[in-house]
């Protein structure tokens, strides 16, 4: 339960962050986990792992890094965003660098309280 609409453009901004930071031919993955107090959401992308200094600072307003291959920043808005409504929503939200299919990725992560 929640408010469906903010729910629906923080999923929008997680969705356009992954694009923006995968390559081209890269893989992206979706699952989502229900247990019977939680629901998982985790979008996973391909590309290269985020550096240390920033990982802490993602969720910051107006805190963004260079767009691969076109060094162009975004406004620094959207993870905030979702961050802001995770916590609207009593949710975790974290981001961590992976690997999928033995490449490196990026993994965003909600965890709901039910």
């Amino acid at each position: 339960q929640g408010d469906a609409m903010l729910l629906e453009q923080a999923l929008g901004h997680l969705f356009d962050n992954a694009l923006d930071f995968a390559p081209r031919e890269a893989e992206l993955k979706l699952t989502l986990t229900q247990q019977p107090e939680l629901i998982v959401l985790q979008l996973t992308n391909q590309g290269p792992h985020i550096p240390d200094y920033a990982l802490e600072r993602l969720t910051e307003r107006f805190y963004s890094l260079p767009r691969p291959g076109k060094q162009q920043k975004s406004t620094g808005l959207g993870l905030n965003f979702v961050a802001e409504v995770s916590k609207l929503h009593q949710a975790e939200f974290q981001i961590i660098n992976t690997e999928l299919a033995e490449k490196s990725a990026v993994q965003a992560t909600l965890i709901f309280h039910s």
